[in-house]
């Protein structure tokens, strides 16, 4: 999936969510874990448990995959997921 970020909406403890746009031209937002093993395994089960989920109150994960960190330049794990608006 090609991805291209546009802003940074927050920063968290182990990840940066970014709005982005994909290839289909939607919003979605984009997680990037920073590059630590735990903190990728904890991403990968939470987007896990969220793909598994399905409920008006819970954000749709569309996939996994590596993007470019703007911060780093370094290829990092990120999760896609719908863009909910506030």
């Amino acid at each position: 999936m090609k991805l291209r970020l546009i802003s940074k909406l927050g920063e968290g403890g182990f990840a940066d969510v970014w709005k982005a746009q994909d290839e289909l031209d939607r919003d979605v937002a984009v997680k990037i874990v920073r590059a630590s093993g735990a903190g990728m395994s904890s991403a990968l089960n939470h987007a896990k448990a969220l793909a598994r989920a399905t409920h008006q109150n819970v954000v749709s994960v569309l996939s996994l995959e590596k993007v470019r960190d703007p911060d780093s330049g370094r290829m990092l794990n990120c999760v896609v997921m719908e863009l909910i608006r506030a």
